[in-house]
């Protein structure tokens, strides 16, 4: 895989067969963008049929209860769909990849898979049910973004975040809990959120319990983000 400058992205004509990479540590935010490494044959030759296609791909979580590497049967009902914006090979055979989402995703059936090596399905942008935020609503998740943001640059000096100036609160909670949420399996959950209001409530809870949980422990016992 060669970087490259991609053109402009269409994501629409392929979401009848949608490639999926399945990642239980990573989530897509829409207008966010992730760094990933892939390292199985199988995403590789993915990656190389996007690339030279529609650059779209689907990013999925296996359930808790299953195994990574799991077909899209057995991902979590809603995903994201993104757009490789750049794409380069790195040591031992893999590949570095940086997805920017799309949006959100059902992923209602596998397509069979005849001899494509890797898992494709079916999949639906899914709109935002844009419920209204109180004022008051917002400036709390912007208060416990702020607070998370502050214990974390005393632990980690390196550590920056800003809150976004941008009318949408549904993107100021994405933005949230991509930067800041560690367990994936929670970033998941304000993924599948697709009510507005109750994702900035849920994103400034999380971020509360996670502030509160630092507050109890020792620095030197802190962890980093993912």
């Amino acid at each position: 895989m060669a970087p490259y400058k991609p053109p402009a992205p269409d994501v629409a004509r392929a979401l009848a067969k949608l490639p999926l990479l399945v990642d239980s540590q990573v989530v897509v935010f829409p207008r966010l963008r992730v760094q990933l490494v892939v390292r199985e044959p199988r995403q590789l030759q993915l990656v190389s049929d996007v690339l030279g296609t529609h650059r779209a791909v689907g990013i999925g979580q296996p359930p808790e209860s299953v195994a990574e590497g799991a077909e899209s049967a057995q991902l979590c009902g809603v995903g994201a769909v993104g757009t490789i914006v750049e794409a380069a090979p790195i040591a031992g055979g893999r590949g570095q990849l940086v997805v920017i989402g799309r949006g959100r995703i059902k992923l209602s059936a596998l397509v069979a898979a005849g001899p494509c090596p890797y898992p494709r399905a079916m999949a639906t942008v899914l709109p935002s049910l844009d419920t209204a935020v109180t004022p008051g609503e917002l400036a709390a998740l912007h208060h416990e973004a702020e607070r998370f943001a502050s214990i974390m640059s005393k632990r980690d000096p390196g550590f920056r975040y800003r809150v976004p100036d941008d009318p949408d609160p549904g993107f100021v909670a994405d933005h949230a809990a991509h930067a800041m949420i560690i367990d994936p399996r929670h970033r998941q959950t304000i993924l599948e959120t697709l009510d507005v209001r109750e994702r900035v409530l849920r994103v400034a809870e999380l971020l509360m319990l996670q502030s509160s949980a630092l507050d109890e422990e020792p620095q030197s016992g802190s962890g980093g983000l993912n």
